[in-house]
């Protein structure tokens, strides 16, 4: 049976795949990994507040949804024939 740390890896990997640069805003992958962590992790924090079980692996997915659609949500800057243009 794997880790939660080997499946938490495992799901990043596949995220990180999942999503194209050309539909996101431009972000670096580790940029993008240390928000969902961060989200993630606070997710784990009130879960446990809460008295709840954890659950690390759903903590990691919510988080990265939420990070995936604020991501995309956000307004961001284009160069195009050396002129800014805001989308």
């Amino acid at each position: 049976m794997a880790s939660n740390s080997s499946k938490r890896r495992a799901v990043e990997r596949q995220s990180q795949q999942s999503v194209s640069t050309s539909e996101t805003p431009e972000i670096s992958p580790e940029a993008r990994r240390a928000k969902i962590a961060e989200a993630a992790y606070f997710r784990s924090q009130q879960r446990a507040a809460a008295g709840a079980i954890a659950d690390d692996i759903q903590d990691w997915l919510d988080a990265e949804k939420d990070i995936d659609q604020q991501i995309a949500a956000a307004p961001h800057a284009h160069h195009r024939h050396g002129d800014l243009r805001r989308d």
